[in-house]
């Protein structure tokens, strides 16, 4: 087995860390805009279309269903479309997509949550899930895991001289 130079094992450790920053920042985003939402002014849209998924990451594993909607509505007389129902919602199991699809068919009025500084950015449902809490504490592990491996890592090689 062919071990990696120090200046290679440093790299790759900060490459990591790097990568679990930036998803990590990415997750803590989509979280931070969930919770805000609730905060936001309310108005009125129209669904454009609707349609289910069926999603497979490999052949062997279970499918996961989702919904997909476009929706238009309207802030002091400027038209907006936007496709987020929720800005942490996932793919899962097939009844609550089932459900959701029956609540946003084609033409349905629904509320939507839109930011008042930016009003492209909007929801139809506020909050976030709670498996999006579970992603951004592995996020938060692996990062501090990849940050662990930097440090101790270094500080290990500065020590003995070796790898």
């Amino acid at each position: 087995m062919t071990r990696l130079s120090r200046s290679s094992s440093r790299f790759l450790w900060f490459i990591m860390l790097s990568l679990c920053i930036l998803c990590l920042g990415l997750w803590t985003q989509k979280i931070s805009f969930g919770l805000i939402s609730y905060t936001w002014p309310t108005s009125t849209a129209t669904i454009l279309e609707s349609r289910g998924v069926k999603t497979r990451l490999d052949s062997d594993d279970a499918p996961s269903y989702g919904v997909r909607a476009k929706y238009l509505y309207q802030i002091q007389g400027a038209r907006y479309t936007n496709d987020v129902i929720r800005f942490t919602l996932s793919d899962g199991a097939r009844e609550p997509a089932l459900q959701m699809l029956r609540h946003l068919p084609k033409g349905r009025t629904v509320p939507v949550r839109y930011n008042p500084n930016n009003p492209q950015t909007a929801t139809l449902l506020p909050g976030i899930e709670k498996a999006s809490l579970i992603v951004l504490a592995g996020l938060a592990f692996v990062t501090v895991v990849c940050l662990m491996g930097l440090l101790f890592g270094w500080r290990w090689h500065s020590r003995t001289g070796i790898g």
